[in-house]
């Protein structure tokens, strides 16, 4: 029995000996290391999620706008007209001389009817209407004298000035009654201001006495007049020309 355990130790001592003289074999086994070694830990990246989800295309309808527009107003310039020329038709008529006929030798038995003005194209009108009187008997129309008046105004028979409405006064006499003293005749004013006329501007009995009849007619001017009669009824007509 010892003498086993001699041989076996020897045995064990020789084996020892040979592997003291060999290199280490490749295919050895590794040394453990008893210092650890500083292994790095792998890194962790956490890469975020790539999202594969399209991106959500959102589509929105606007309501049409409602769009309110306040035009400013359109500022219109006139046009600049000059107003043509147009040569007056007018023919000049009359003058500014006195027309005198038959007076004051001339009287009759006509007597005042009416007295008016009117407007024509290139003069206005003033007209002395007669009557036939009380006897009835053909009568001649009475003489006139029309002219412009060159001093004061006056009424007859009381030699009162007065003053007629007017830059010149015209004055007309006839050889008859406008009213006889027993009122017959004209019954209109004695004093009158158109309005149906421009330049007549005033109408005024200053004389009714002894057969003779006057009266002073305002102008706005000195202008050209025609003294005319007519009959049926008998007239005495003045134009007065109102345009050069």
């Amino acid at each position: 029995m010892k003498r086993r355990a001699l041989l076996l130790t020897i045995a064990l001592l020789t084996t020892a000996c040979s592997s003291g003289n060999n290199p280490p074999n490749s295919s050895a086994a590794a040394t453990t290391s008893t210092n650890p070694t500083n292994t790095t830990a792998p890194v962790t990246t956490t890469t975020p999620p790539t999202s594969t989800t399209s991106p959500t295309t959102t589509t929105t309808t606007a309501a049409p706008a409602t769009t309110t527009t306040t035009a400013a107003p359109a500022t219109t310039t006139p046009a600049t007209t000059t107003p043509a020329t147009t040569a007056s038709t007018c023919q000049p008529r009359g003058n500014t001389l006195a027309a005198k006929k038959n007076f004051p030798e001339q009287l009759s038995a006509l007597i005042g009817k009416d007295i008016r003005v009117g407007t024509h194209d290139c003069f206005e009108r003033v007209v002395i209407e007669l009557q036939p009187g009380v006897a009835p008997i053909p009568s001649p129309f009475p003489g006139y004298w029309v002219r412009y008046a060159t001093g004061p105004i006056t009424l007859s028979p009381s030699d009162l000035p007065v003053t007629i409405t007017g830059n010149a006064v015209l004055l007309i006499s006839m050889g008859s009654w406008m009213q006889t003293m027993e009122g017959a005749g004209y019954q209109g004013p004695q004093q009158i201001f158109p309005t149906n006329v421009s330049h007549i501007r005033e109408l005024r009995m200053i004389e009714n006495y002894e057969g003779m009849m006057q009266w002073a007619v305002g102008l706005d001017a000195p202008r050209n007049f025609v003294v005319a009669t007519l009959s049926n009824p008998p007239r005495l007509v003045i134009d007065i020309q109102t345009s050069p």
